[in-house]
């Protein structure tokens, strides 16, 4: 139960940290593609 318990609070603070940082995080991953597209 308490496992259990953990797993949903780890799962809702990746939800959150998601919701956080998703508008940030987009311009990195599509730099990280363009990168590798590049590179290849």
């Amino acid at each position: 139960m308490i496992a259990k318990r953990r797993g949903l609070k780890n799962t809702a603070l990746r939800a959150t940290s998601v919701v956080m940082l998703g508008p940030f995080a987009i311009p990195f991953v599509l730099a990280a593609k363009s990168q590798k597209l590049v590179r290849i």
